[in-house]
């Protein structure tokens, strides 16, 4: 790389600070995601632009290059923590080199003795230090472009797929935390259990509604998660040898079709990083075993509901198509859209002024939890639990 900024540039200064707080605060260190080029120009700048593309080469990592437009698939990338070491040298003023120097003095020693690198160790006394400078970026980034919204505690969101989006989402959790409750929204809530919850209540609707079977019978293992979901999260974690979030999402994925097996384009798979031993261990696992088969019938009640598709062959031959996990998961976001509609109505009869995620939210005032549940189940007719922040 040639081109190299001036960090004594103010308005580099600025520009840096801009990027650093999104990439930091939106960007996952190890698990890759979609962002639209429009995006990342909004706050790294257009790539036409030295400074821009300096931003790109430094603090992305562009883990899948594929791009179409019209089907609406985006590169996905992750943060390069070597690039957030070096820019927040380059901030606090304790690194003299450049980045391409930075980079070779990384190369040479598994420590940077100059400044602390991506190795950084547990006890390191600068780790609390780079961790508020980090945290004081991204929120003043992020309280700068959603002013109005954070003051005024209304915020606007996009509706698409059944579900509410708002950029400020996309914030990692720790510092959206404080963020909002800086702004007066210090209560968080979330529905425990949604999608496993509610599509088991729903099939069981369906079931109930034209007496074809007892569900209650037949989803043991489904009720045990509900009751016991951390516990369960926790041993297959351990099995694995994967984090507890990567349980839960697989779990979540199992619910709205994943599939298991040695595919790369299993989006389990992938979350399992496409580790044979892992996909066999779970693929053995008991408890996942018979859990797999009460959701299958779930959704086979399910979809006893839902307009089917056919194949027709040249010999006159049709096959029915299979349900597909993007239509699964479509009848799961609109189910939790209507629970989510229900608590959005209760929180504005109770004058209670919130920020909604897709299964959650987070509140000016506590709610009444019981009255809430009751609310939603006579609303809805679900019945939901909920988990506090």
């Amino acid at each position: 790389m040639t081109y190299q900024p001036n960090f004594n540039d103010p308005r580099v200064i600025t520009a840096t600070k801009r990027a650093m707080g999104f990439v930091l605060g939106v960007l996952s260190e190890t698990k890759a995601k979609p962002w639209s080029g429009r995006y990342i120009n909004k706050y790294l700048g257009q790539q036409q632009n030295q400074l821009s593309r300096y931003f790109r080469d430094v603090l992305l990592i562009t883990t899948n290059h594929r791009y179409n437009k019209d089907a609406k698939l985006c590169k996905q990338h992750i943060r390069n923590q070597l690039g957030v070491e070096f820019l927040r040298a380059k901030l606090t003023g304790s690194c003299d080199l450049n980045w391409n120097e930075f980079l070779e003095e990384h190369k040479k020693t598994t420590t940077i003795l100059l400044y602390p690198s991506v190795l950084l160790l547990n006890d390191n006394p600068d780790k609390q230090r780079n961790y508020e400078i980090d945290k004081r970026l991204v929120k003043q980034l992020m309280k700068r472009e959603f002013a109005t919204e954070l003051t005024n505690l209304q915020f606007s969101y996009k509706d698409k797929s059944n579900r509410l989006w708002h950029n400020l989402q996309n914030v990692r959790k720790e510092f959206k935390t404080e963020i909002l409750a800086e702004a007066g929204l210090k209560y968080q809530y979330d529905i425990s259990s949604c999608a496993p919850s509610l599509i088991m209540q729903y099939a069981q609707q369906i079931a109930q509604s034209n007496g074809s079977i007892d569900m209650d019978e037949w989803m043991p293992s489904i009720n045990e998660y509900l009751h016991n979901k951390t516990s369960i999260r926790e041993q297959i974690a351990s099995e694995l040898g994967i984090d507890i979030k990567t349980a839960k999402v697989i779990i979540n994925a199992l619910f709205c079709g994943a599939r298991v097996g040695d595919n790369a384009d299993y989006e389990i798979s992938q979350l399992l990083r496409n580790n044979r031993q892992r996909i066999r261990l779970l693929q053995a696992n008991e408890f996942v075993t018979k859990l797999r088969k009460e959701i299958s019938k779930c959704w086979a009640v399910i979809t006893t509901t839902m307009p089917r598709r056919y194949k027709q062959y040249p010999n006159g031959r049709t096959r029915l198509i299979a349900i597909s996990s993007r239509e699964k998961w479509s009848v799961y976001f609109e189910l939790e859209r209507s629970v989510l509609n229900a608590i959005s109505d209760y929180l504005d009869q109770t004058d209670n002024k919130r920020f909604l995620e897709h299964d959650g939210w987070t509140s000016e005032h506590q709610v009444n939890e019981q009255e809430l549940i009751d609310f939603v189940q006579k609303r809805t007719g679900y019945r939901i639990k909920l988990d506090r922040g």
